[in-house]
């Protein structure tokens, strides 16, 4: 890679065999390629870093732009679930739910003017019976579809109903250590930390078969931790729409299963105080 010198010393002789006293002395040099030369190592050793830099940082940025693309999808999806649910409860309220109730009404009218010893009375009894059921069941099932109380209730009371409701529904036995979170978060995302909590309850419900659950949700600094655990047969269903919801919270989610000894899930949820937002 470095240049390469020879020196040489001659001595003439003339055609008489007279030798000159002097020696001459002649010098040269052998420069190597271009490609063996320092500045050209270093110029390619340059140029590929720089090339391979460049195909990295092209490949962060995309990855970058399908995770913000993933996530706008994953928030809006959500969103339009929640609009969805929300359509389908107001129907369920306002157009089955009356109707309903317009039912059974009738037939209680229709009750009072039957004298005791009626056939139809037995009928007529069957069905307001079934309608107050069925109203029972329709204003369940609205109440699960849009958490309504949230806005009358607040998140913390919201949390705590839906608790006590499905432990007298399922009748596995909740206990539960609620703090109070109101205010600690936005009206959207009060529906991103009610839904987590109650697809977590439905999960226990539905594919648990525990006989206990436990559900905390505590308040630490700038933090609301939720765990939520159960006794029953391991299970997983469920836990892809909890993450997105809990990313979108730019919260945390972790669980464990242990045969014989249940799930355990805990989600760990930044806040800022809405008055200070």
């Amino acid at each position: 890679m470095f240049a390469v010198g020879w020196s040489s010393h001659v001595i003439a002789v003339n055609g008489d065999g007279i030798s000159s006293s002097t020696p001459a002395s002649f010098s040269f040099s052998i420069v190597p390629p271009i490609w063996q030369r320092w500045w050209f190592v270093v110029l390619v050793v340059a140029s590929v870093a720089s090339v391979t830099y460049g195909v990295f940082r092209r490949k962060v940025v995309s990855l970058e732009q399908r995770r913000v693309m993933q996530e706008e999808f994953s928030r809006r999806l959500i969103e339009s679930q929640e609009s969805e649910r929300t359509r389908i409860a107001a129907e369920l309220h306002d157009s089955l739910g009356q109707n309903l109730l317009v039912i059974k009404n009738h037939s209680l009218l229709a009750l009072d003017a039957l004298p005791e010893s009626s056939e139809i009375r037995d009928r007529l009894n069957d069905i307001s019976n079934i309608s107050t059921q069925t109203i029972t069941e329709v204003r369940e099932i609205s109440h699960n579809l849009r958490p309504y109380h949230l806005d009358k209730l607040g998140l913390t009371t919201s949390i705590q109903s839906i608790i006590r409701r499905m432990s007298e529904a399922s009748g596995i036995t909740f206990t539960s250590d609620i703090d109070a979170i109101d205010e600690l978060f936005s009206k959207d995302e009060e529906v991103h930390v009610f839904r987590i909590i109650q697809e977590a309850v439905n999960n226990i419900v539905k594919h648990s078969q525990a006989a206990e659950a436990y559900v905390s949700v505590k308040q630490h600094d700038k933090l609301v931790k939720v765990i939520v655990r159960d006794n029953g047969e391991l299970h997983g269903f469920g836990l892809i729409g909890l993450g997105e919801r809990v990313r979108i919270l730019n919260g945390n989610i972790s669980y464990g299963s242990t045969p014989g000894r249940g799930t355990t899930m805990i989600v760990d949820i930044p806040y800022r105080r809405r008055d200070h937002a």
